[in-house]
């Protein structure tokens, strides 16, 4: 295929038919693909908070320091965001329901390795097969809800999707606090194993493509040359970078401060128990679950995905100003801020409807992988950041550790009013 009428073809903004127009209501069918790969989601999301909640039995099992704790971490964020592009060519050519089948399978075996292995290197193998399991899980969720959905249904149901994800998510953090501090850390990772495993079988038994889907190009293999020229169309469209930069500072909140920082921050610069930070930053995912599900609800209602990402971000740097430079704040008004916070960086998914509006439905997955791919790339790049700053008690400038913290932790509020910043240049969508 010529260049030329490839980045044209790519360019049209026509949607093909991949949901029964006919249709008025949200049908079963649509619904039973959509809340598995939710469910996926909601998995997926667990196990980036693991490093946040096993931080400190790692350290002592596997004889690490701060920075080696980081890149223990981040080793789930490698793989899964250099996975992305791959995940979303190959959503873009072949079924949701064996893809998410064998990323499963990857994410279960990856589960059983790290809660079974003594040794730092093979944990690091672990985490990174749990990271390449885990890249097909959002970019699923996406695709799936682009096939079944209406066009102007499909913030809605991610963002309603986030919802639920988050919710189970903040009971999730507290359950596994809880049985790490009265069980162990690789009893709370096999348990973890088990449950992707019979996800595995129930993605295999009941997900589905829509049965009269038809699709805008052939299911040829693609050849490097056409990987390269949609590639080049989608990093060059002024949308996607915008949305993808937005989503990398907001979801911040998320790569850096739940993941791993956020519960070490807590009892380091405050006096409380580990069970009493895990508390707080659940009510981060509780915030994100309300939020999710009013912003889909909005740019669905308004059509105004710009005026509110304005809002959210430059409501975010605010208020996370607030909880890393305030000192001596009550945990009442902690737990407040932290719900505040979730509500406010629930904007990033946005994103995702401000991308996909963007590109031409046969470059659809692929563009929404590359998305996730750049917000994700703030885990490995942030939590090492921080690791480091942490490291060298912020460049030797002081030994007071709850110092140590606040500005190192700093470039988190830093990093949400520049996302303010680029929400100015993101344009309305047009059904």
């Amino acid at each position: 295929m010529p260049a030329f009428f490839l980045k044209e073809s790519l360019h049209m903004r026509q949607e093909p038919i991949m949901y029964n127009k006919n249709t008025k209501s949200t049908t079963l069918p649509a619904l039973i693909p959509w809340f598995i790969a939710s469910f996926y989601t909601f998995f997926q999301f667990l196990g980036q908070t693991t490093a946040g909640i096993m931080g400190a039995e790692w350290m002592r099992d596997f004889h690490l320091d701060k920075v080696g704790l980081s890149n223990l971490s981040a080793a789930f964020f490698y793989t899964y965001a250099l996975m992305q592009i791959p995940a979303g060519i190959l959503f873009d050519r072949y079924s949701a329901r064996y893809i998410l089948t064998a990323a499963a399978l990857a994410l279960a075996a990856g589960c059983f390795l790290l809660s079974y292995t003594e040794n730092y290197q093979v944990a690091i193998v672990a985490r990174l097969l749990m990271g390449i399991g885990s890249s097909y899980g959002f970019v699923g969720l996406l695709q799936i809800s682009a096939i079944w959905f209406p066009p102007n249904r499909f913030a809605m149901m991610i963002g309603l999707s986030e919802c639920l994800t988050m919710l189970g998510v903040t009971f999730g953090v507290v359950f596994l606090t809880w049985l790490v501090t009265h069980w162990s850390w690789r009893s709370a990772m096999f348990g973890g194993g088990v449950i992707t495993f019979i996800t595995m079988i129930v993605t295999f038994l009941f997900v589905r493509d829509q049965p009269d889907r038809h699709l805008t190009h052939e299911r040829q293999l693609l050849s490097i040359k056409i990987i390269a020229q949609r590639l080049k169309i989608i990093f060059t469209d002024r949308q996607v970078i915008l949305g993808s930069l937005f989503g990398f500072f907001i979801f911040s909140i998320v790569n850096a401060f739940t993941s791993l920082w956020g519960i070490s921050f807590l009892t380091h610069a405050y006096p409380f128990s580990q069970q009493l930070a895990a508390n707080m930053v659940a009510m981060i995912f509780i915030g994100i679950a309300i939020g999710g599900a009013l912003c889909g609800w909005l740019s669905k209602i308004v059509n105004q995905q710009r005026g509110i990402v304005l809002a959210g971000g430059g409501c975010a740097a605010f208020t996370m100003s607030v909880i890393i430079f305030c000192p001596h704040l009550p945990p009442f008004l902690l737990f407040i801020l932290f719900l505040l916070i979730g509500l406010f960086c629930s904007v990033y998914v946005l994103s995702f409807s401000i991308v996909k509006d963007s590109v031409n439905p046969a470059i659809r997955a692929t563009a929404l992988a590359t998305t996730n791919m750049v917000i994700m790339l703030g885990a490995p790049i942030l939590q090492l950041l921080i690791g480091f700053l942490l490291q060298s008690h912020f460049f030797g400038l002081t030994d007071d550790t709850g110092i140590i913290y606040r500005l190192s932790l700093g470039i988190l509020p830093i990093g949400m009013f520049a996302a303010f910043v680029l929400a100015f240049w993101i344009k309305e969508p047009s059904y």
